[in-house]
């Protein structure tokens, strides 16, 4: 999982690259189940 983080996103960007996707993966979680 870091690897690939690392692969397609800069190294100082990763942090908030995981913040982001989990953040739209909850939203998305969220309205399908609504």
């Amino acid at each position: 999982m870091g690897d690939t983080n690392n692969f397609l996103f800069p190294q100082k960007d990763v942090r908030m690259c995981n913040w982001g996707f989990l953040g739209v993966v909850g939203l998305v979680v969220v309205w399908w189940i609504v």
